[in-house]
């Protein structure tokens, strides 16, 4: 039994262990010809899986392409860090509603490298306003280039989306041309990273006063970092609640913006006056306007995400008691803690010794072996 085939299924045997699921089965895809899988097509055992079921996607040279998920499902991809390995990468991920009674509704996606985007969408054949909805999903310890809520032709309700521990390298697309008051939007980012990152909504005034709008007042970002961008991160955007976040030489709006929610944030180098931030409609308090978060390893010019920088947060800085609930604000704080580059939080092997040498055993035979595995964080 060659090593590759014994990790395999030692990755399996454990991840068994975790409860992912109390009745699922879990499947394997693997585009590395050396490291052996039930399926090299991702898609292919997405359509394949039952509702419930967890897929284990290898890292590899190779990416898998564009996915669509449109069942209740658990991926775990090998991650993003291409420093701790090879990296499980997708294209565009859609993540959907596949017709009125089957969705990804439940689905939890983690430890992937979105090189496009992720979109969700509630829009297929047939679909009437009340079957527009998504519900209770999570991407958890992804790279992702960009995001895009909703078909841009119609209703679409989401209910309880949660991005956590993700980072976000280019746009969120909130607006939903076609549509006015309708659309429900209860997305959560949670101690994410944004690398230039520029947030669109939808908003029309007229003689000063808002006439059309799509209302983001249930988009809430927290605990999160925003680095270097210099074209805005606000556009066209009305009702967004920021709380607990740092704001690090970050161009903060390009275009109109209203009603916007700023609680207990940090913000340094900014490039526009941030008093500008509570006039026009926004409101908040508790922020830190001006201050250096004093992070224990980042240039003192504000720069890209890096592996190499060190974001913690030093003794002494301000950041460490400035939440809204007394606690640290940035990525390290609030209810998920950020493991910058970390692979998804379940248990891995990390190395396999068999104990004689042999490389194969009959059928019936016995190998003894020896293992190595991180629990996850």
């Amino acid at each position: 039994m060659k090593n590759s085939t014994l990790r395999f299924v030692l990755v399996l045997f454990i991840s068994s262990m975790i409860s992912l699921s109390a009745f699922a089965s879990q499947h394997t895809v693997s585009k590395d010809p050396n490291r052996v899988a039930q399926y090299n097509d991702l898609q292919l055992a997405i359509d394949d899986a039952a509702n419930g079921d967890t897929i284990l996607v290898y890292g590899s040279t190779t990416g898998y392409g564009n996915i669509n998920v449109y069942k209740p499902l658990v991926l775990i991809g090998e991650g993003y860090n291409e420093n701790l390995g090879l990296v499980a990468s997708i294209a565009t991920l859609t993540i959907s509603r596949f017709n009125s009674t089957l969705a990804a509704d439940g689905s939890t996606i983690m430890g992937f490298n979105i090189t496009s985007s992720i979109t969700y969408t509630t829009d297929y054949s047939g679909a009437t306003d009340e079957t527009r909805n998504l519900s209770d999903i999570t991407v958890l310890r992804c790279k992702v280039r960009d995001f895009n809520f909703g078909n841009y032709y119609g209703y679409d309700n989401f209910v309880n989306l949660n991005i956590i521990n993700c980072v976000i390298t280019e746009d969120i697309g909130l607006n939903q041309y076609y549509t006015t008051f309708d659309d429900g939007q209860d997305i959560v980012f949670s101690n994410c990273i944004f690398d230039g990152s520029r947030i669109y909504g939808n908003m029309t005034r007229e003689a000063g006063t808002l006439t059309v709008y799509e209302d983001l007042s249930n988009v809430r970002i927290y605990n999160s970092l925003f680095l270097n961008y210099e074209t805005g991160l606000l556009n066209n955007t009305v009702g967004l609640v920021f709380e607990d976040n740092v704001f690090f030489g970050h161009e903060l709006y390009s275009s109109d913006y209203a009603q916007i929610t700023w609680n207990n944030n940090l913000f340094y180098l900014a490039d526009q006056a941030v008093s500008d931030l509570l006039t026009n409609e926004n409101v908040g308090s508790g922020n830190l306007i001006d201050v250096n978060p004093l992070f224990t390893t980042y240039p003192a010019t504000p720069e890209a995400f890096s592996y190499a920088h060190d974001y913690t947060l030093q003794a002494g800085s301000p950041a460490l008691t400035a939440s809204v609930e007394g606690g640290e604000i940035g990525i390290f704080g609030g209810a998920y803690p950020f493991a910058v580059g970390a692979k998804p939080p379940v248990p891995q092997v990390t190395e396999v010794t068999i104990q004689d040498g042999t490389s194969s055993v009959p059928v019936g035979g016995t190998i003894n072996f020896n293992f190595k595995a991180e629990s996850g964080n």
